[in-house]
């Protein structure tokens, strides 16, 4: 049996640095990051980062094999150093630990009894004003899932600010992500409409 196989970094980045690590692997998953910046597997386009954006490549159904890349591509945005913890590797791999950064951190404890479940909450479509933006997510400590399909016939950015950069959406194709933070959709000068499915904990 082979086991999936993995390792962990930390990327320093100095502000507007932009750094081509040799890293091969079907997947990575940024665990923290100081604040947004953008990042490509191989030759793929920049997307823009974030703490707990995970993304893997999908098995090819006919011949089964999985696609790899051989490079990570890092760019700093707002002229600001970064340090960024990814884990990269090949296969699939489940951590599950619970991180907690800086000092002086306020944390709530609850009992068991206080999360019942996982829920579904599924909102109307939301529409993306042509050349405009559109609140998809607001900040939530409560979600465990988000998931956004381009439910529209133009294409739109998946961003964390009102600009056309981030995770270009094309029509038909989804995006999940276990990020708690706010999330925008713009157009390019089409309207768009997306739809939004969250899993919460109540």
């Amino acid at each position: 049996m082979k086991f999936s196989t993995f390792q962990e970094m930390t990327i320093e980045l100095d502000p507007n640095e932009q750094t081509r690590r040799s890293l091969y692997g079907s997947f990575f998953r940024i665990l923290s990051a100081t604040h947004d910046f953008e990042i490509g597997a191989s030759s793929e386009d920049l997307i823009t980062g974030f703490a707990g954006l995970g993304l893997a490549s999908e098995r090819d159904p006919l011949t089964g094999s999985l696609p790899t890349f051989s490079e990570l591509h890092f760019l700093e945005t707002q002229g600001i150093a970064n340090t960024i913890k990814i884990i990269v590797g090949e296969g699939q791999v489940f951590d599950d630990r619970v991180v907690f950064g800086g000092t002086n951190v306020p944390v709530e404890v609850k009992n068991f009894g206080d999360r019942l479940a996982n829920v579904f909450s599924p909102g109307a479509p939301k529409v993306v004003p042509a050349g405009g933006s559109v609140a998809l997510s607001v900040s939530n400590a409560d979600r465990r899932r988000a998931i956004y399909k381009n439910i529209g016939a133009s294409e739109v950015a998946l961003s964390t600010s009102g600009s056309y950069v981030g995770h270009f959406l094309a029509p038909g194709e989804t995006f999940e992500t276990t990020c708690t933070g706010a999330l925008n959709a713009v157009s390019s000068g089409t309207a768009g409409l997306v739809s939004v499915l969250e899993e919460k904990v109540v």
